[in-house]
């Protein structure tokens, strides 16, 4: 056992207003703790009752204690951040006046602290809620946990972490199964109450604001949330508190039932202005809080912290915007006048940023400009052309007519799908060297006809020869087509900036959000037989050598008839087989030649795998990342381009270095965390559905610019798909259009979104 040289200083702040029939045991307990190094300033916002006089006879000669009277009631919240600055330790718990602590609460929070894997904001405990008198009313906090939590042990071993004196061997075992880390992503509320937890002091120093005025709310409610958001939270699933409730609590006024409601009904109104003064307090702080965090993860934690006051995103809240204005220059100050203006343009809806423009040009007229700008090129990407009035009000045939010198090409093939008929909009890959999908195709039958296309890359195209290609192609078509209306999906931030920088319309939006949870999902029945499964071409590049220190390995991959390589395919396959005897192919085979199974079958066949991987080093997006994951399965890849690691989650996803020895390592260290398949599945989902909706908004936008009419999709409505894009012709799409003659246009009703989709799909991995 390591221990440390000196254990470092916790200062335990009690926070006072007339509760003096409970402060003396508050003051006991603190005393009574079992650590050596601790400091406890008590704060009493002017009483009116004995406190005072209790809280000097219960202290006086113990150095380790000191008073500090308010000259007013400032509220738990405005007490400490009035006070905090008289923390002189390392950790900080806030200890509500009429709780009681258990002799080794701090010595174990200091030991998980010391002892986690990697550091976090706070650790919070579970606690034994009692009555006025100290009666037990429940044995632990319901609402502690999570229920995507797994049973992994969660400090490191004992051998190798800095030890606190007073934890023994035997405690420190008993503990560590019972600790869980949660990913500062993770939103809900799973700390114990107020007393239950012990927070960084480096954290607190971030999220702490300068009131001279009273601030009537409770601590936790603000400090939990905002701190976890910055840093993470470890649990320790055993109480080490009292938690009194005696009719006079802030919040509670029962003891905590599943499934019935604890607080005081006022409490919602309170929970969300809180999280609006949060987020506004963000905002005025750019400037401390931007270099911590960075760009993206800025506006996550923003949203998260409005997220958990009122259950909406930030982006749709009045009051973020008023914030917004508010702190106008401050923000500037922080982010260049392109990246707010993005971030507006990907996340408030035209409607909201129409009413924000004008504030914003009084506010601050360099970023009202550009703000308008960035909505035409990125949120307008349509541009200010209106059909002519005969389509406006009219009635459009599809007839094929290729524009003059524009000869078809002879692989009229790819990635595609149509999203609605009146008018044509499409979603659609970009293949080979057709730089703008079906759109090309869409312009040698139909030439001019109005259309939108969404276009997304199938492969990085994170080349500046790649983009100048992409640039000159959208110029040449629009020179053709000027009533066709292009946007841009990036798999990756940097597509998307570089596509900007081209002057091309262009979103952040990963495509792996198409793959469908209906088919990839986990099977509880199937135990797993292989450590790993690669979904993957039996090319050279996708890099199979990289699994051979693998015990078990299922192979999925196909060798297509139409492949002029086909032989090489298969001999690389056999050689992985033949030199891997437990590694083997989960295909069946067609003389010697391995078959596509379709997504069912995928689904079954990497659930029955470990761990998924993908080991290319550029790649697209990578369907299959998202479809381990869906199904449950944690992911082990090696650093690549393309975006596949966009949906990751350090919980379930180790990106490693590209050698065998640290690809088998990964793979073992995932095992071992033994994470359900379903804590991961939901886990993704919940990353996928707010990409969903922005596709949606997108599509929607479109569909309107072009002259549709109302495209309402409250929620994704293509979850009956199998496959919502396939690699295939694009003449299916093509036909279907000129087969229906005419489609409507202008005032007439359009059909709901269900009926404007067509199930003959076309795209590709």
């Amino acid at each position: 056992m390591t221990t440390t040289n000196s254990e470092p200083l916790v200062s335990i702040l009690i926070i006072n207003h007339n509760y003096g029939q409970f402060l003396h045991q508050a003051i006991e307990s603190v005393a009574a703790q079992d650590y050596p190094n601790i400091e406890c300033i008590i704060v009493d916002n002017l009483s009116t009752d004995a406190s005072v006089d209790i809280a000097r006879q219960i202290i006086a000669g113990d150095p380790r204690f000191r008073l500090v009277t308010l000259d007013a009631n400032y509220g738990q919240l405005g007490a400490f951040f009035r006070t905090f600055e008289e923390c002189n330790g390392r950790y900080v718990t806030i200890l509500d006046a009429d709780d009681i602590l258990f002799p080794a609460f701090v010595s174990s929070h200091v030991q998980v602290h010391l002892a986690l894997p990697s550091p976090v904001a706070l650790t919070s405990s579970n606690v034994v809620e009692t009555d006025a008198t100290g009666g037990v009313r429940s044995g632990r906090y319901p609402h502690f946990g999570s229920p995507l939590l797994w049973d992994c042990p969660g400090l490191v071993d004992r051998r190798d972490a800095p030890r606190v004196a007073t934890v023994s061997d035997r405690q420190f075992d008993r503990m560590s199964p019972r600790v869980s880390a949660i990913p500062a992503t993770q939103m809900g509320w799973f700390w114990g109450p107020g007393s239950a937890n012990m927070y960084r002091h480096s954290i607190l120093e971030a999220v702490c604001q300068q009131r001279a005025t009273p601030y009537l709310r409770g601590a936790d409610a603000y400090l939990n949330p905002f701190a976890h958001a910055l840093g993470g939270t470890a649990l320790i699933d055993s109480p080490l508190s009292f938690y009194r409730i005696h009719g006079s609590n802030y919040f509670a006024v029962r003891e905590t039932v599943t499934g019935l409601r604890a607080g005081r009904p006022e409490f919602d109104a309170l929970h969300l202005a809180l999280a609006e003064e949060t987020v506004d307090f963000m905002l005025g702080h750019a400037a401390r809080f931007r270099p911590i965090l960075g760009h993206d993860r800025f506006w996550e934690v923003l949203d998260q912290l409005a997220r958990f006051g009122s259950g909406r995103t930030v982006f749709r809240s009045k009051a973020f915007l008023d914030s917004l204005v508010r702190h106008a220059a401050v923000v500037q100050a922080s982010f260049s006048d392109r990246e707010l203006a993005r971030v507006l343009v990907e996340n408030v809806k035209p409607t909201r940023l129409a009413t924000l423009m004008p504030r914003l040009l009084l506010a601050s007229p360099r970023l009202g400009l550009q703000l308008r700008v960035t909505l035409q090129s990125l949120a307008d990407p349509l541009g200010r052309r209106r059909r002519r009035r005969a389509r406006r009000h009219g009635r459009v045939a599809f007839h094929a007519q290729p524009a003059a010198g524009h000869p078809p090409k002879p692989h009229d093939f790819g990635t595609a799908r149509l999203l609605t008929r009146d008018p044509p909009v499409f979603v659609t890959g970009i293949t080979f060297d057709e730089w703008l999908g079906v759109a090309g195709a869409f312009g040698r039958r139909f030439g001019d006809t109005a259309a939108g296309f969404i276009v997304y890359p199938t492969w990085s195209i994170e080349d500046p020869d790649k983009i100048a290609a992409i640039g000159r192609a959208v110029q040449e078509h629009r020179r053709r087509h000027p009533a066709h209306r292009i946007v841009f999906i990036g798999n990756t931030r940097r597509e998307a900036d570089m596509l900007a920088g081209e002057g091309l319309p262009a979103l952040f939006l990963n495509k792996n959000f198409f793959v469908s949870e209906r088919v990839f999902h986990p099977i509880a029945e199937q135990e797993p037989e292989f450590d790993a499964v690669y979904n993957a071409r039996f090319v050279p590049e996708k890099r199979h050598a990289l699994a051979e220190l693998i015990r078990t390995v299922g192979y999925l991959g196909y060798v297509s008839e139409s492949h002029d390589e086909h032989q090489d395919e298969i001999a690389l396959m056999a050689r992985l087989v033949r030199e891997n005897p437990s590694h083997r192919l989960l295909n069946p085979v067609v003389d010697r030649r391995p078959v596509r199974l379709d997504p069912a079958g995928v689904n079954r066949q990497i659930n029955r795998a470990r761990v998924g991987l993908i080991l290319s080093e550029v790649e697209g997006a990578n369907y299959a990342s998202m479809e381990y994951m869906l199904a449950g399965l944690p992911v082990v890849s090696t650093p690549s381009a393309g975006g596949r690691e966009v949906y990751f989650d350090p919980d379930y996803c180790i990106v490693c270095d590209p050698t065998p020895e640290a690809v088998a390592a990964a793979v073992e260290t995932l095992k071992a965390r033994n994470i359900p398949p379903e804590h991961i599945r939901q886990r993704t989902l919940a990353k996928l559905v707010p990409e969903r909706r922005r596709f949606l908004d997108l599509v929607a936008q479109l569909h309107h610019k072009l002259g549709g009419g109302r495209f309402d999709a409250p929620e994704w409505p293509y979850a009956h798909l199998d496959t919502f894009l396939t690699f295939g012709s694009y003449e299916p799409y093509l036909d279907s259009l000129e087969q229906a003659s005419v489609v409507s246009r202008g005032g007439t009703r359009p059909p709901g979104v269900r009926a404007l989709l067509t199930d003959t799909a076309i795209a590709g991995r």
